[in-house]
């Protein structure tokens, strides 16, 4: 049987719901429910990206802080996962499409995508150069990967405020708090590069809060 076809006939279909009013009202605000989730995310993401302007990563940090950032930790995390898979599927795609299997690099840097050429100063590759004018003209996927990175940064940010509310409550001095919290920020506002090949994909600012942790906890 076609997979796709088991794929769907096994999905709910009108016929589940005739004569069973309970289910039927269930279901529909099961959809409505998710639709109001769905439209609420999609204005904090606009009202994020809205608070941005300019790359001003710096900023946005500070209203994390203060409870002032469209976004909370949750939410940034949910997003994040949510884009993480987004970007895997198209990721594993274009590696496919253009033959990439060595670990390529794309630089997250003052709100442009930079291609790290494995040949350093060099002319780029011929798969690098296809890859360049691929991502010039699928503007979608720049900003999938942009929007990722800023993400993933937020996300390591929280880890750092959560485990400096951690410290403040088992009476750390607040010296010792800031220093650790100053480390995190410039590790986490630093450019922020994507690692893909055929296989997978991950950023650089990725575990680097749980990195800090590891080197204060042996302090």
């Amino acid at each position: 049987m076609d997979t796709t076809y088991s794929h769907l006939s096994s999905s709910p279909s009108l016929f589940n719901y005739l004569g069973d009013t309970a289910n039927a009202q269930s279901a529909l605000q099961d959809v409505v429910e998710k639709s109001k989730q769905a439209n609420a995310l999609g204005d904090a993401f606009s009202a994020f990206n809205g608070e941005l302007q300019g790359n001003q990563i710096d900023t946005y940090l500070e209203k994390i802080e203060s409870g002032e950032a469209s976004l909370n930790g949750n939410t940034i995390a949910n997003y994040l996962d949510f884009n993480r898979q987004k970007l895997a599927s198209e990721l594993s795609d274009l590696a496919a499409k253009l033959g990439v299997s060595d670990d390529t690099k794309l630089t997250v840097s003052k709100g442009e995508l930079v291609i790290e050429s494995s040949q350093g100063e060099q002319e780029f590759d011929k798969t690098t150069l296809r890859l360049q004018q691929y991502l010039e003209k699928d503007t979608n996927l720049t900003s999938l990967i942009q929007q990722t990175s800023r993400l993933s940064q937020f996300k390591e940010w929280g880890d750092a405020t959560s485990f400096a509310s951690t410290l403040q409550e088992k009476g750390t001095d607040e010296a010792t708090i800031q220093s650790f919290l100053k480390e995190a920020r410039t590790s986490v506002t630093s450019d922020n590069t994507l690692i893909f090949n055929k296989n997978g994909f991950g950023f650089s600012a990725d575990g680097k809060t749980d990195a800090l942790i590891d080197a204060f906890e042996k302090q």
